[in-house]
């Protein structure tokens, strides 16, 4: 994919390990966080990336997630899935 990525879900287990691939692969990444101020996103930022402080379950939060986004990719930690959804369109919630 070219362009950016929003990966939501980047300080955790899955998320985390997806966007370090990503970005080490040359693929700018927009990381989705609840608290940029929490040691994980503080460190996210150390390493480059671009963060946005929301929360999927509360919309309201996402407004400026997707400018520039090609692509999302939504982490699911029940079943280690991870869905990748492209042209996430400029509210970054793919619609």
């Amino acid at each position: 994919m070219s362009g950016m990525a929003l990966v939501t879900g980047a300080t955790g287990f899955i998320g985390g390990r997806l966007t370090a691939r990503l970005g080490g692969a040359g693929q700018d990444v927009r990381c989705l966080v609840r608290d940029r101020r929490g040691a994980a996103a503080e460190q996210l930022t150390r390493d480059g990336f671009d963060l946005h402080e929301g929360d999927v379950t509360r919309p309201q939060t996402l407004s400026g997630a997707g400018p520039g986004v090609d692509g999302q990719a939504d982490p699911d930690r029940r079943s280690g899935r991870t869905e990748l959804r492209r042209d996430a369109g400029s509210d970054g919630r793919g619609h």
